[in-house]
């Protein structure tokens, strides 16, 4: 029997061979020596035992019988002895059923006596190298183990939760009480946890990508933030750390720093939302800002046409009634502004806009503010205008162009407490109509004029809101265009409007009705503001309809069940019925009669919501004789078409 070599010391393997037959050991053993093996060999299943309770082995061959135990029997023993070692099974009474035993209880391979030689040491290197193989994953997986209660001490002193996910499936293999405290699992429920099982569902496809590329060690950002799961299935926000965790040079691995920051995601929440308020406190504002200079054009006219009544002629009169009409339009066409940002919508088309029209008019409307105000205190200012003749057209919004010109005017006027010249210049150069607003005030500073754009900031301290330049920023940014300003303190300040002007001008598609064609019609107004209801009343009398008047819905349909009506006029938000169902009760009485939803919500009317009440038209407060008219026309041209059906 030869010596046992302990492969603990030797990188060669060693063999032990046990058959009771001496002669068939001495050509086992020359034959698997000069393969390169050590061989031990034993005669009895006893003394085969003692070798393998004593030594270590790569690979045993048993004789399946010996003269002391039954081979497979031996086989049985030293499986519990040593679970690891690969067995062959050698007999010279081949049996399928022997066979079947002896793979059953754990024998690698059975051959039989004779055997083929180059076969039996196929089976043998195989035997041998599959044992090598478990020996290393029981080598690696001692050194893994031995590695992590080395660094538990560390892991359970840092602040954050750590844990590596193995691969290639993403098994969690360790981690720290922080971490299993920040999920709400025991230990034994960690145990068969995958780096999947704790991600939220929408966010697993890039926590998944991101953890294969970590693995190939490809350049990624250190930390990324995503959402996960606790036990109790809810959603806490997580910023990750991860890099690859290797043994002896090879990744077998992730290894994650997790850091609950579902307390900070709260936070800036709360300041998304304190700072949406703070934008609509902005636009509120800026809101008030246009109406107060509307509301400052309107009432300085007015007053003027009530001092200067029987000094003016029709015309003048006329033409102070324009003004005051058009700054009403430009106040309407603020809320309309506000009902876009609130909707919404930002598909307003622009048209075609003339220039020095724009500079005429609010010439006219600031009237008021730049000469009769300023008289009255003893200043005199002077504004004047140089037109350039066929100034090239722009495409933009009239109302928002008046407003940007208005409020750079009352900034001059603002800037010359002692009077002064202003002077309005437009011309056009490079494809750019420029439309400069120049003063001979006090100017501004260098460092102001980094600021002057900017919202709320004023040098007029609490008599002004600060918005007038920055909301004309944002008018002329809309318009592509921009703004410059060169200023001098003591000498005055110029802004320069600069307006592309397009390739190609389109016109604004509008619907032409001719209202003369129009028959006088019987018109039932249902609108609970008696003003609103009188003036519209007015405007279709002027238009020679005979027209019946209700404060309420059921008054309405009281008197369209009396009265011949052509068509109704409602108002949507009334109290008790509102005009949505106004409208479904008028359709159901007669569905050829048109009905008009009046309402100052504008583009915020649903189409569906109209669809449903039968309405057929829509009539935006505030509104225009012509308008009015021109709908009344379209109605009846529908009562038409029904009426044909």
């Amino acid at each position: 029997m030869n010596d046992r070599v302990d492969i603990s010391t030797s990188l060669i393997p060693n063999i032990l061979i046990i058959d009771d037959d001496k002669g068939m050991c001495k050509t086992l053993s020359r034959i698997l020596e000069l393969d390169g093996y050590i061989i031990s060999t034993a005669n009895t299943a006893n003394e085969g035992t003692a070798l393998i309770k004593g030594g270590s082995f790569n690979l045993a061959v048993l004789d399946i019988k010996l003269p002391d135990i039954d081979g497979v029997e031996l086989l049985e023993i030293i499986k519990k002895t040593d679970p690891d070692l690969s067995i062959i099974m050698m007999t010279a009474y081949a049996s399928t059923e022997n066979a079947i035993k002896a793979l059953n209880r754990g024998a690698d391979a059975f051959v039989t006596k004779p055997f083929d030689i180059e076969e039996l040491r196929a089976l043998v290197k195989k035997s041998i190298g599959k044992q090598i193989l478990t020996k290393e994953k029981q080598r690696l997986e001692g050194e893994l183990k031995e590695s992590l209660e080395k660094y538990r001490g560390l892991f359970e002193s840092i602040n954050d939760a750590v844990a590596v996910f193995m691969i290639p499936d993403g098994k969690l293999s360790i981690y720290n009480t922080r971490f299993s405290g920040l999920f709400g699992y025991s230990e034994q429920e960690l145990e068969d946890k995958r780096f999947s099982d704790f991600i939220y569902p929408e966010d697993l496809p890039v926590a998944q990508e991101r953890f294969e590329k970590k693995i190939v060690g490809e350049a990624l950002a250190d930390i990324y933030e995503i959402r996960a799961l606790n036990k109790n299935r809810e959603v806490i926000f997580l910023e990750i750390g991860d890099r690859p965790y290797s043994q002896k040079g090879e990744t077998i691995g992730v290894e994650v720093i997790i850091r609950d920051i579902s307390e900070r995601k709260k936070i800036e929440e709360q300041l998304i939302q304190s700072e949406k308020l703070r934008a609509i406190g902005q636009m509120a504002s800026g809101v008030a800002h246009d109406f107060n200079n509307a509301l400052a054009i309107i009432l300085g006219n007015t007053e003027l046409l009530v001092r200067q009544l029987d000094t003016l002629n029709s015309e003048q009169i006329k033409k102070q009634l324009k003004i005051i009409e058009i700054a009403a339009l430009d106040a309407a066409e603020t809320v309309r502004r506000i009902q876009e940002f609130t909707r919404i919508r930002v598909d307003k088309a622009f048209s075609i806009v003339d220039i020095n029209e724009i500079i005429v008019e609010v010439k006219e409307m600031s009237k008021p503010r730049w000469k009769d105000q300023a008289q009255e205190v003893g200043i005199n200012i002077e504004l004047k205008s140089k037109l350039e003749k066929d100034l090239p057209h722009i495409m933009g919004s009239p109302s928002e162009l008046r407003e940007v010109l208005t409020n750079m005017i009352f900034n001059s006027i603002d800037a010359m407490p002692d009077g002064g010249k202003i002077t309005i210049e437009s011309r056009a150069i490079n494809e750019e109509v420029q439309i400069l607003v120049t003063d001979t005030g006090i100017g501004i500073s260098k460092e102001l004029r980094r600021r002057i754009f900017d919202p709320f900031f004023t040098t007029k301290g609490v008599v002004s809101d600060g918005l007038g330049l920055s909301i004309a920023f944002s008018i002329i940014s809309r318009h592509g265009g921009r703004i410059e300003v060169k200023s001098e303190e003591g000498k005055g300040t110029t802004f320069t409007i600069i307006l592309p002007v397009p390739s190609e001008l389109k016109k604004d598609e509008k619907k032409t009705i001719q209202t003369r064609e129009v028959k006088t019609a019987n018109i039932l107004v249902i609108e609970d503001e008696e003003m609103v209801r009188n003036i519209l009343g007015n405007l279709l009398i002027h238009g020679e309809h005979n027209v019946y008047k209700a404060s309420s819905g059921k008054e309405g349909l009281d008197i369209f069940d009396k009265e011949a009506i052509d068509m109704v006029f409602t108002d949507v938000g009334m109290p008790g019925m509102s005009g949505w169902e106004v409208a479904k009760s008028i359709k159901a009485k007669n569905p050829r009669i048109p009905v008009a939803l009046i309402t100052g919500w504008g583009i915020q009317i649903d189409d569906e919501k109209m669809k449903e009440s039968g309405a057929d038209l829509i009539l935006n407060k505030p509104f225009k004789l012509n308008q009015v008219l021109d709908l009344v026309a379209e109605a009846m041209n529908i009562k038409k078409r029904l009426s044909s059906i």
